[in-house]
């Protein structure tokens, strides 16, 4: 049996402000017949109707945007940090590592979707000497089954990021969100035009791109669009619902796929 999905009449939006739902909420201000409801994350269940249907967008945390996945009986897609393709535009070595075998300097993070961010793992320092953000990431690296798998990769110095938001394979905009120097390199444009072609992806998503210490280009990682963070002036309002929208309403048409 075919199942008819609705298209987004409202988005359901994360009480939590941020600049993700902020955008959402002023997009949809534009829009004819699109609403938006506010919803705490404990109250999602509340509209499991309208995520299977179809007839909703969340917009939110990764771990918001997760639970609607849940309730829409989507499955999660497979973690695309380093997708086929990326590896010539890295600029290091990336490998699988079970925890346990961490156990000397690297930059880590995990192969499911935000676990925890990545950081750069140091025994010789002491938990006292990191920011504040390490040492969270640390507890949590530090809770994970010593069989768990995640990434590790030599530490590399970026001295600019920048994010790349990409649908239907053109940057549809970008913005910086390291917090470095002002006056720091920006990626080159043809190293971005060279890794979206080669990585072809069928779906909206994210590349964070940085410029190291000695001036070259290299690929961060790549994020799935489905909970996709946006940094101030990326893109207008409009065109971030539109990419959000895209990609949730892929998912729903590979549920339907999967389960006809």
């Amino acid at each position: 049996m075919t199942e008819t999905l609705l298209r987004p009449a409202f988005a359901l939006v994360q009480t939590i402000s941020s600049m993700e739902t902020s955008a959402v909420r002023l997009a949809c201000m534009l829009m004819d017949g699109v609403s938006v409801i506010s919803c705490g994350y404990e109250h999602l269940e509340r509209h499991e109707s309208a995520l299977i249907s179809g007839s909703t967008l969340p917009v939110g945390s990764v771990e918001y945007v997760r639970r609607a996945m849940e309730l829409a009986r989507i499955p999660e897609p497979p973690n695309i940090s380093y997708a086929p393709g990326c590896e010539r535009f890295l600029g290091r070595q990336v490998h699988r590592r079970r925890a346990s075998e961490v156990t000397t300097r690297q930059f880590i993070k995990p192969t499911a979707t935000k676990t925890f961010t990545g950081f750069v793992f140091d025994p010789a320092l002491p938990d006292e000497a990191l920011c504040e953000h390490d040492r969270e990431q640390l507890a949590v690296f530090r809770q994970l089954d010593p069989n768990e798998v995640i990434w590790c990769s030599e530490v590399v110095n970026f001295v600019s990021e920048w994010r790349y938001y990409v649908l239907e394979g053109e940057v549809i905009g970008m913005a910086r969100y390291d917090p470095g120097e002002e006056a720091a390199p920006r990626p080159s444009a043809s190293f971005v035009a060279k890794c979206v072609r080669a990585l072809a992806l069928d779906h909206p998503y994210a590349l964070d791109i940085g410029v190291t210490s000695d001036a070259q280009t290299r690929l961060v990682e790549i994020n799935d669009a489905w909970a996709i963070g946006l940094y101030r002036r990326a893109m207008p309002n409009q065109t971030y619902y539109r990419f959000l929208r895209t990609r949730w309403e892929q998912l729903l048409q590979q549920r339907v796929h999967a389960t006809a």
